[in-house]
Parts: C-alpha cells; sequence; structure tokens
C-alpha cells in the first residue's frame, strides 16, 4: 500500500456513523455546494478515500468512522483554477 500526502481545501462536514450517511448525505452536499466526488474528498478515520457505498459500508463494518467530506481544492488552488479558466 502507498501513501502519500495531498492538500485538499477545508473541511466541508462529516459522517459521524454510518446512518449519517445514509439519512443525510444528499442533505449535506447540497448545503456545502458539493457534487459528490467532483469537486470533493471523503476519507475515513484510518485515511482511506471513500468514493462510493461500498467503501462506506467497508467503514461501518470495520470501526472507520467518521469519514470527514473535505473541498477538493483550497480556496488558493480554487482560485488560480478560475484565473486560468478566465
Amino acid at each position: 500500500m502507498a501513501e502519500i500526502n495531498v492538500k485538499v481545501g477545508a473541511e466541508a462536514f462529516r459522517f459521524n456513523k454510518f446512518s449519517d450517511w445514509v439519512n443525510g448525505a444528499g442533505s449535506l452536499f447540497e448545503i456545502a455546494e458539493l457534487r459528490g466526488n467532483e469537486d470533493s474528498l471523503c476519507v475515513d478515520a484510518k485515511g482511506r478515500i471513500c468514493l462510493t457505498g461500498k467503501e462506506f459500508m467497508r467503514a461501518r463494518d470495520d470501526g472507520s468512522f467518521p469519514i470527514i467530506v473535505y473541498r477538493a481544492l483550497c480556496e488558493e488552488l480554487r482560485n488560480e483554477a478560475n484565473e486560468r479558466r478566465t
């Protein structure tokens, strides 16, 4: 297994337990103005990326909550990307 350091944006929110994800994911992503994996990164308590329900179930089964949702780009990088587009 490889480990890398990754810079991400601020924490948007977190799922403290599996039922939080099941019952509230849609509204939390909407409130945070995030489009799921397109502009966020979900990381479980063991540092593993969670992209699909399969990874959320794995975290449930092996006690790897909370899962923290980070903005994929820090504001500095987002601003740079926007400047390049204009």
